[in-house]
């Protein structure tokens, strides 16, 4: 065995494979390399997002949404000023952090997000989605158009972590809702 050869071998016996010879440097090599781009691959999905959380200015109302598909029980809407103003300083500790749906299905194994117990739509004076929080258990997500494109990103959390914004949207642990941009 070649000295080259018989160093891989020893690496890869040292690391439990059974591999030898110029096959067991190649599969070492191969399971080297997979390691280096999975280590990238999830490195770079460690929640590099941001996003734009709108201005109190901008927003006319935020609807909270408390009760199953479609927002039909329990809906409630926030329009005085001081709230709206609470709520986005809320929202604006949350801006960081968040990972595209490819991302989190990367990180999380999920095929598609799980189904949010709550959800608020901010809206401005023209009627128009800026932005969508959806609650789950473990996580946050979001959806804005940009640049006339729907893009949802999420954000893994605890109940402590987004207990700040879920309070200022006065949403309690029993909500159940969903609400999506129109299309």
């Amino acid at each position: 065995m070649k000295p080259s050869a018989a160093k891989s071998a020893q690496l890869c016996s040292a690391r439990g494979a059974t591999f030898s010879g110029k096959y067991g440097a190649i599969m070492s090599l191969k399971r080297y390399f997979l390691l280096v781009i999975g280590c990238v691959v999830i490195g770079g999905c460690a929640g590099t997002e941001s996003i734009s959380i709108p201005s109190a200015t901008s927003i006319s109302v935020i609807r909270v949404c408390d009760g199953k598909q479609g927002c039909n029980l329990g809906k409630f809407e926030i329009t005085d000023a001081v709230s709206i103003n609470q709520v986005i300083d809320a929202a604006s500790m949350h801006k960081i952090g968040w990972q595209t749906e490819g991302q989190m299905a990367l990180t999380t194994g999920w095929l598609t997000y799980p189904t949010p117990s709550a959800s608020a739509g901010f809206y401005n004076l023209q009627g128009q989605h800026l932005l969508v929080l959806w609650f789950g258990e473990g996580w946050i997500g979001a959806a804005m158009d940009i640049d006339g494109r729907r893009v949802r990103y999420f954000r893994k959390t605890d109940q402590a972590g987004s207990k700040q914004l879920r309070d200022a949207l006065r949403i309690t642990d029993h909500t159940s809702a969903t609400a999506e941009l129109s299309r």
